[in-house]
């Protein structure tokens, strides 16, 4: 199977059942993509272009700033430095090349905030979406996401 076909498989497989790839003749690396292409989904990152990747999640804005720093040391990102005010904070962390990704907290309401990355317009839009997807993960381990209320009478 040509490999874009197997990375769209692979996306397909991930609703239907991943016993599709095998008999597909699909390789490994398509077997990855599955399941970073269904980490993204389920998280809700959202791909803007030009380094940038964002997410919105139901968690207070100061538990999505300590789920960024839990993500940012298990990569083993340096901290370069950290800005807050009433309604955001910047973080900024550099890796082993060099490379800088800010990650922006913004409080929407008490309980919505929006996690944008960026590595700028040269850096690899990768690195913003893998890195949100962490953080995702990270705020749903630490039992921080906001649930909503069950509805009365239940």
């Amino acid at each position: 199977m040509r490999p874009g076909l197997c990375v769209r498989a692979a996306l397909f497989a991930g609703v239907v059942g991943a016993g599709l790839l095998g008999g597909a003749g699909c390789a490994g690396v398509e077997t990855a993509a599955l399941s970073a292409g269904l980490a993204a989904a389920e998280s809700g990152v959202t791909v803007l272009g030009r380094g940038k990747a964002q997410v919105y999640e139901v968690v207070k804005v100061g538990d999505a700033v300590e789920a960024v720093r839990r993500v940012a040391a298990s990569l083993s990102l340096e901290p370069r430095g950290e800005s807050a005010n009433e309604i955001r904070s910047r973080l900024t962390y550099r890796d082993e090349r060099g490379d800088t990704i800010v990650v922006t907290v913004e409080r929407r309401t008490a309980t919505f905030s929006l996690l944008r990355a960026d590595v700028g317009l040269l850096g690899d839009v990768g690195m913003s979406k893998t890195f949100l997807v962490h953080v995702s993960q990270e705020i749903r381990r630490m039992g921080a996401e906001m649930r909503p209320p069950a509805p009365e009478g239940m």
